[in-house]
């Protein structure tokens, strides 16, 4: 009976791990956010990792007036030093930035405060405003007034 215990103890061990690596190296899906880098910090008391927080602006700046609003904020966690770097130089210029990432099926300490893992970045340059063209004398005859019209 005892050397039964110890098998299962051992069986339950090995699955427990083997899920645990599992959840670790594999990811639950890839994609793409896009928006405006509101903040992104280095956190952590052991496992230092880079947070952030993206609003995706999903209104391009107004409001609803009727109707539910929606959160327009992504948290996300950053591994990588070089591309929490690019992050901080896109968000000084000011420009919106594309962040490319990995899910994983569960928050995992060691990874992150999020399950949303960013593995690369990409800026994207603001076009100027448009601005209309200067006002150019019309080219047109003007009637002229004179004392003869009158």
């Amino acid at each position: 009976m005892k050397n039964f215990f110890r098998r299962l103890l051992l069986y339950m061990a090995g699955l427990s791990i083997g899920f645990l690596l599992l959840f670790s190296f594999t990811n639950y899906s890839t994609g793409e956010q896009s928006g405006h880098i509101i903040k992104l910090e280095k956190k952590g008391v052991i496992f230092k990792t880079w947070e952030g927080s993206l609003d995706r602006s999903i209104y391009q700046g107004s409001r609803p007036t009727k109707g539910p609003t929606e959160n327009t904020m992504w948290t996300f966690t950053v591994e990588s030093d070089k591309v929490a770097q690019a992050i901080q130089d896109a968000n000084l210029k000011g420009n919106r930035v594309v962040l490319h990432y990995k899910e994983k099926y569960f928050k995992l300490l060691w990874i992150g405060d999020t399950k949303y893992i960013v593995t690369g970045v990409q800026e994207i340059q603001e076009l100027p405003s448009y601005q209309a063209p200067p006002a150019s004398p019309s080219t047109t005859p003007q009637p002229s007034v004179t004392k003869e019209n009158l």
